[in-house]
């Protein structure tokens, strides 16, 4: 992946990056990794605690945890602690291979009443259904994904305070909101104690870890629309909306600094992309 409308979008000279996708089952949901060459990814910190401001965690159903949790002994890949079972079912937390903190659940927080044990996912027993983002100030952070976004508020409480502990912030005090975007959640979190790190002035986009999430439109003007509407708002953005023949995208930057990808692609190329809504 090269080129000038790569590096346009991302806003970054000689964007030199090898890509891969993958995809649970579920509608429109994609994983994106990036491997940068150009600019040159920084590993994250070995000291990065997910109260820290950005995204900061992943939570995944999955069908059967005690069997995803004995391959990863295995493969050597050790938990951040023992799992722990709360109402909906065991949880776990572990670290991906860069150090990004995965949530897995055994309880499925999209649809609580499925029997994901005879249905699982289309046949895929992993589903992933939430990314956590740690922010500065939680009514600012509603106010953008929310109020300029449109996402909806969902009357959910994901992690009860007992739950930080799985990730090692045993104790933590936050405040938070869950904004449903189609069939995904976003969970906005303050963390009153302890205080996340804040983000570092010269952070790249070919960093470690988790850096965007990418939101798609049904058509490519509701892509324009939206990047004229938060620029009206006093937001910030790498470029203008960049059109490749079926595709338009631009990246956004919110008002606390954190990157928001506007995206459209029609259905004839979303099944190209491994889309299927």
């Amino acid at each position: 992946m090269q080129g000038w409308p790569v590096s346009k979008i991302q806003g970054y000279k000689g964007v030199k990056a090898r890509l891969r996708w993958l995809n649970d089952g579920s509608p429109g949901f994609q994983l994106e990794l990036f491997r940068y060459e150009n600019p040159l990814a920084r590993p994250m910190a070995r000291d990065a605690r997910p109260c820290d401001i950005g995204y900061c965690r992943m939570s995944l159903w999955v069908a059967d945890l005690d069997a995803v949790l004995s391959r990863l002994e295995a493969r050597g890949k050790h938990l951040v602690s023992d799992p722990r079972t709360y109402a909906g079912g065991k949880r776990a937390c572990v670290k991906d291979p860069d150090g990004v903190y995965l949530e897995l659940m055994e309880e499925d927080v999209l649809s609580p009443r499925a029997d994901r044990s005879r249905d699982t996912n289309n046949g895929r027993p992993v589903r992933t259904q939430v990314l956590t983002l740690s922010v500065p100030d939680l009514k600012q952070a509603e106010r953008y994904f929310e109020g300029v976004l449109g996402m909806e508020r969902a009357r959910l409480e994901l992690h009860t305070p007992e739950m930080e502990g799985m990730w090692g912030l045993e104790g933590a005090e936050a405040k938070s909101s869950v904004l449903r975007c189609g069939d995904f959640l976003l969970e906005l979190v303050e963390y009153l104690s302890p205080r996340g790190k804040s983000r570092l002035s010269d952070e790249q986009m070919g960093d470690a870890g988790i850096w965007h999430i990418a939101l798609w439109f049904h058509k490519g003007r509701y892509v324009r629309q939206a990047y004229r509407e938060a620029c009206k708002a006093g937001l910030g953005s790498r470029s203008k909306p960049v059109s490749l023949g079926l595709v338009t995208a631009v990246y956004m930057t919110t008002d606390q600094g954190f990157t928001v990808e506007y995206f459209h692609a029609p259905r004839v190329a979303g099944r190209l992309f491994g889309f299927r809504s």
